[in-house]
């Protein structure tokens, strides 16, 4: 196998994923619109779904949303995790399309699960980092 040197990744703030979540609160929205229920019960729901698009937006869109991930063989995976990097190990259950990567790693003995969407990154390191993931989760299996 091919020697990897170490290779750090930006992941930045992807256009589609704010696009899907905005059209999942917008439809939640309207189903409560639409909806038979209580009107005072209708507008709680609505206050809900609006407090939840206001914390997706601030958590994943506002403030420092760039993400590192880096790799080398010495290492492994390590994700930055606001002071430093992190070792994490990347599991099986991770799927890698052409328009996203579905990451499952655990970090600290927790399980995470993160969407990386290929807008997110430059298409050179989106293809690069599904490349990485194919050839050392397969190894580490």
């Amino acid at each position: 196998m091919k020697h990897l040197e170490l290779v750090t990744l930006r992941i930045g703030v992807s256009k589609r994923e704010k696009k899907i979540l905005l059209l999942m609160h917008l439809m939640a929205l309207l189903a409560i619109a639409l909806s038979a229920i209580e009107p005072y019960v209708q507008w709680l729901l609505i206050a809900v779904v609006i407090f939840s698009g206001i914390v997706c937006r601030r958590r994943y869109f506002i403030g420092d949303t760039e993400r590192l991930l880096r790799y080398s063989e010495d290492y492994g995976w390590q994700l930055f995790t606001g002071d430093s990097f992190a070792q994490i190990r990347i599991l099986g259950s991770t799927v890698l399309t052409p328009l996203a990567i579905f990451f499952h790693y655990e970090l600290q003995g927790k399980n995470h699960y993160q969407v990386i969407f290929n807008d997110a990154m430059d298409e050179i390191d989106f293809r690069r980092l599904t490349v990485y993931l194919k050839i050392t989760v397969s190894t580490e299996e």
